[in-house]
């Protein structure tokens, strides 16, 4: 039996530095998904600046999907995916156990250090 997921690509507002970064950020994540048995039910990609998520609607979108579906996992390449701003960490904390980052491997990370790279 899979896992159900759901991958989420965010490539920034800078469309000449970030030209293929969906695309690749697909092509890692559904590896990752195939990998460690994910079978991907929704893939959520955006062109926005990480610095609000309350305002990136593929974010919030995801989010929502993730607290309706306790059985849902959700797979980024990695936090700076998710937010560069440490006040948004809120909002996705208590979910950190079913998010993956590919970056780290299909383990949980249950608290920011986890996540920081000395």
């Amino acid at each position: 039996m899979s896992k159900k997921a759901i991958i989420y690509r965010r490539a920034s507002t800078n469309d000449t530095k970030q030209t293929n970064s969906l695309d690749n950020q697909a092509r890692e994540l559904f590896n990752f998904a195939c990998t460690h048995g994910y079978e991907v039910i929704q893939d959520i990609s955006e062109y926005q600046s990480a610095s609000n998520g309350s305002e990136r609607e593929g974010f919030q979108k995801a989010l929502s999907a993730l607290k309706a579906d306790d059985g849902l996992t959700l797979i980024c390449y990695d936090l700076t995916r998710l937010s560069r701003d440490i006040g948004s960490w809120n909002s996705f904390n208590s979910l950190l156990p079913r998010i993956r980052f590919a970056t780290r491997g299909d383990t949980a990370v249950t608290e920011l250090a986890g996540l920081v790279k000395r």
